[in-house]
């Protein structure tokens, strides 16, 4: 058998030896050890009970607290004294056997818990000292069953095994992945719990979920020691790590199996351990390419940091929909527009669309789904008909463009007071343009989910004059319904289907004497969507909390608390109300952003609160908080109120509101209220590195291909993902939008789509196609009606786009360019059909195809002056971006190159002929540099000199740029 054909036989026979599993079912409720629990003795002399009420006290973050329990933290403490007792010489059986059982029961109610705390917990340093730190109580009951002796261990199997054994029995006889689930959860710790991991990891490795089987796979070495996991076991974990990107892992399952000196044998054949290592090694990962349908919520998945299928553009529309109905709306747009202007800012908008797939009946249809000043609007992708819409009633277009017996004069009042004041140049008139927690959506094929609240906070001063919401002076004259709307935003859920109706929502005001979930909360961003259940975050009275969903429904799950803020109430804090907290998955691990400062992992596959990392710098400035009243104008920075009390702006923005980026290991952040970009690790985060923001940065773009993105004012940068170094960093313009990366191409290359409103060099919109891999611009797509594109998504061939004004349909540029093909092949030396084809060919990057297509019109005898001058000019850029992308190959074109800077200036005169012989300056100036840079690549230092000083002394002529 050859090499080629055995590999595959192995590949058939590897995947073929993956059990098909599956899921759903209740849970059942947990064993109790027969013994009672003993009271653990109090140092102080006071007595506490395990599982007794918890005292209010928390872990001072700095920015915020996190809610601990010394009730929990007394429990540890009593299960660790009595392990001690029953592993003490001299303990007499029947003591022994209380302690065991004392610990056991004390540590699984510990573990069983639905919501977990921080506890404080002493370690021993390596130094010997003795230090506090806080973990999980679930996290810790669970080290220290796993730390137990022999003789712990097998009391703990003995009590708990068979609660364990017939639960798993159940669940794999009836498929149900969160009854395993569950088993795995409440006993990991029996041997029924390990089976149980290795159950789970097979279940979704045979459904291609790679990340979640990787995961359960590293529970399950860790938890056994790689030592004691099976062969085939172990075969199948290498196989989810390679998929998964995880090369260490991979890596250390390979040398387990190389060190038992054993051949793997696969239905029957024997397999050596180094061909089954080339083989998977072989194979296409897949962690980089995932659905190349839909992109239900913001940045498609939920890494946060998706590589779609997709391609360059060509920017002239398919259709578009306008995101403004009303003149009065528009007149305010068009105000923040010339305050931004005014000041040479960026118009950067969070208007994010998401997509979805509707089923009715056999018919499926791909559906665009975004929010615009008046609603939210659901189109059919290919045509652009709308199917649906949805009106908000606390939309700019609904209260400043009613009229009649619809307009609110409340509502009216309030808005345009805040809206007078953020519009003024020096405030912050891209407030906007900026409500993520409102502008971004998700979605699940089903349901669409949307935070609906006012889309312009308060201003910081005006509320706080308010005695209604904490304020120190006289109320304004907004209205009982304003002033409600200020306190709480609200979550609903719209049937994708049923034309937008609404399902549910959550976050009414509590009605007197009544118990309504979630009532007077904010919703800090729209759900994620994760197996089977919504994820969102909640802050109410300064409290933040994971919550727990049931889509269809909108029942509540599960609350878990997170932390306190110290920050304002949301009420008061207008910049941090409308930045969106995207939470992102990997691994099983949710990873979950406050822009309160800090962030928190969450073992989904436990429950179980994971880490907290705080973030922000010792320097940083600390809440802003009402001064006392005083004299004189207010300083830079505050502002007085009427009484002359000071109050401090809260206009600093330091990152624009993006969402973490899972990958390798690794969670990579940026938030608002940070002036780093940090690294930190996914399993325990711990800082792994940190890099400052510099002034011009905009937004974190994501991770592709181990390159954490950072795109600011004009340049755009790469961060290595392992260690934080600057990997590359280039021109690329003035950005108006977040871009999106395309799945890896034919070379392995990553290509990011940057959408740019004013380009380095033409000062014109484009598309800036950066490869990602070799930090150069693969190429510019131009819009050739100067329309400017905005947020960037890919979804089935079509690129789509959001801005402020509008949302746009491109079509890919790969079907002009077949056009175009079929057109040169009928006027094969057509001189204009040759240049087209040529600039389409520039669009893509496609210089070699580009360059040849505009010298062959060139070369045509008959060709209209127009057509030369633009096939000149634009194989000018071409040769341009073809000497930066590689000097040593495009030299052949060195002398042709140099001509085509040149520029006839014949008929031309006055402001012509002056813009002319500027942009010829231009065009030699840029030839030097590139010559002299090329040269001195190829170690001919003498020449690169001599061109360098021809460019700074301007002396055409003299020396000759292109001897060799």
């Amino acid at each position: 058998m050859s090499w080629s054909s055995r590999r595959a036989s192995l590949v058939f026979a590897l995947v073929a030896a993956i059990a098909t599993l599956s899921a759903v079912a209740p849970g059942l409720a947990q064993p109790r050890p027969k013994r009672p629990i003993e009271k653990p003795a109090d140092p102080k002399g006071g007595g506490v009970k395990p599982g007794g009420p918890a005292k209010k006290e928390s872990y001072d973050l700095g920015s915020l607290t996190l809610p601990k329990n010394d009730a929990l933290a007394g429990k540890i403490e009593y299960a660790g004294e009595r392990i001690k007792a029953a592993s003490k010489a001299g303990t007499s059986d029947a003591d022994k056997s209380d302690a065991w059982a004392n610990a056991c029961e004390a540590l699984q109610s510990l573990v069983g818990r639905d919501e977990d705390v921080f506890v404080p917990i002493q370690r021993t340093s390596p130094d010997g000292s003795e230090t506090t730190v806080y973990v999980s109580v679930k996290k810790e009951a669970g080290r220290l069953i796993a730390s137990m002796p022999r003789e712990g261990r097998a009391f703990y199997q003995a009590t708990y095994g068979p609660k364990a054994a017939s639960m798993a029995k159940l669940a794999r006889e009836t498929n149900d992945f969160r009854l395993m689930g569950q088993v795995m959860s409440l006993y990991l710790y029996t041997d029924s719990g390990i089976e149980a991991v290795s159950w789970l990891g097979t279940w979704m490795l045979d459904r291609a979920e790679f990340q979640g089987a990787s995961r359960f796979f590293s529970i399950l070495i860790n938890r056994s020691g790689i030592q004691d996991v099976k062969e085939r076991t172990l075969i199948k974990a290498a196989y989810a790590f390679h998929h998964a990107g995880d090369t260490a892992a991979k890596g250390m399952v390979f040398k387990e199996l190389a060190r038992r000196g054993v051949e793997v044998r696969l239905r029957g054949d024997p397999v050596t351990v180094a061909d089954l290592r080339d083989s998977i090694d072989k194979m296409v990962a897949r962690v980089s390419i995932q659905s190349a349908n839909d992109s239900p919520i913001y940045r498609s998945h939920p890494n946060r940091s998706t590589m779609l299928p997709g391609g360059t553009p060509f920017l002239e529309q398919s259709w578009s929909q306008k995101m403004v109905r009303s003149d009065a709306t528009g007149d305010q747009v068009k105000r923040a527009e010339n305050a931004l202007q005014a000041r040479n800012l960026p118009i950067y908008s969070s208007f994010a669309p998401v997509t979805a797939t509707m089923t009715k009946g056999d018919k499926q249809t791909p559906l665009l789904i975004y929010r615009s000043y008046w609603g939210i609007h659901v189109v059919d992708v290919k045509s652009g008909k709308l199917v649906w819409d949805t009106r908000s009633d606390w939309s700019l277009d609904s209260v400043l463009g009613a009229t009649g017996k619809e307009r609110d004069s409340h509502k009216m009042t309030a808005y345009t007071s805040w809206l007078g004041y953020y519009l003024q140049s020096t405030v912050r008139p891209q407030v906007l343009f900026e409500n993520s927690v409102l502008s971004t959506l998700s979605a699940d094929n089903k349901m669409v989910y949307a935070v609906e609240d006012i889309p312009v906070a308060p201003p910081q001063h005006m509320v706080m004059f308010d005695p209604r919401f904490g304020g120190i002076a006289p109320a304004t004259g907004w209205g009982p319904e304003v002033g409600s709307a200020i306190q709480h935003n609200k979550l609903l859920a719209y049937d994708l289907v049923k034309e937008g109706k609404v399902a549910w929502e959550l976050g009414v005001p509590a009605a007197a004497g009544a118990a309504v979930p979630l009532s007077d909360t904010y919703f800090l961003g729209p759900p994620l969507p994760l197996n089977g259940n919504l994820y969102v975050l909640t802050e109410k009275q300064q409290e933040l909390s994971l919550v727990t969903i049931e889509p269809v429904s909108g029942r509540v799950v599960r609350q878990q608390p997170l932390a306190t803020t110290k920050d304002l109430k949301l009420s008061q804090d207008p910049m941090r109300r409308m930045q969106a907290s995207h939470l992102a998955y990997g691994e099983g691990i949710l990873v979950v952003p406050t822009n309160a400062g800090a962030i928190f992992g969450i073992d989904l596959l436990s429950n179980s609160l994971l880490w907290a990392y705080p973030y922000r710098e010792k320097d940083a400035a600390p809440p802003p908080a009402p001064g006392g009243p005083g004299p004189g104008p207010a300083p830079p920075g505050f502002i007085r109120l009427p009484n002359g009390m000071l109050v401090k702006a809260t206009m600093d923005v330091h990152w624009q509101v993006t969402a973490p980026a899972v990958s390798e290991g690794k969670v990579v952040f940026t938030a608002p209220d940070a002036k780093d970009i940090h690294c930190v690790s996914l399993r325990d985060g711990a800082r792994l590195w940190s890099v400052a923001r510099r002034p011009e940065d905009l937004y974190f773009a994501g991770v592709y291909k181990g390159k954490a993105l950072i795109v600011g004012k004009t340049r755009t940068r790469a961060l290595s993902l392992n260690r934080g170094e600057v990997a590359w960093e280039i021109e690329t313009g003035q950005p108006s939008g977040q871009g999106a990366a395309s799945a890896p191409n034919a070379d392995g290359d990553v290509i990011y789509y940057l959408p740019v409103r004013e380009a380095i060099n033409t000062r014109e919109p484009e598309i800036c196609a950066i490869n990602v891999d070799k930090g150069i611009v693969h190429a510019h797509t131009r819009s050739r009606k100067k329309e400017v594109p905005g947020n960037l998504l890919f979804f089935e061939g079509t690129v789509l786009s959001q801005t402020h004004q509008e949302v746009v349909a491109y079509p890919q540029l790969e079907i002009k360019l077949a056009e175009m093909d079929k057109l040169v092949k009928t006027k094969p030396d057509d001189p204009a059909v040759l240049t087209e084809r040529g600039d389409y060919l520039l669009d893509k990057g496609d210089l070699g195809g580009a360059i040849a297509d505009f010298r062959k019109a060139l070369q045509q005898a008959k060709i209209a002056q127009a057509t030369k001058l633009k096939a000149r000019a634009k194989l000018y850029e071409a040769f341009t971006e073809y000497f930066q992308r590689s000097f040593t190959k495009a030299e052949d074109y060195l002398k042709e190159y140099e001509e085509m800077c040149k520029i006839d200036l014949a008929g031309l005169a006055g402001p012509d002929r002056t813009a002319a012989e500027t942009e010829e300056r231009r065009r030699r100036s840029t030839f030097l540099q590139l010559v002299g840079k090329g040269r001195e690549s190829q170690n001919r230092l003498v020449e690169a000199f001599d061109v360098s000083r021809t460019w700074h002394q301007g002396e055409e002529g003299r020396v000759d740029p292109a001897r060799r």
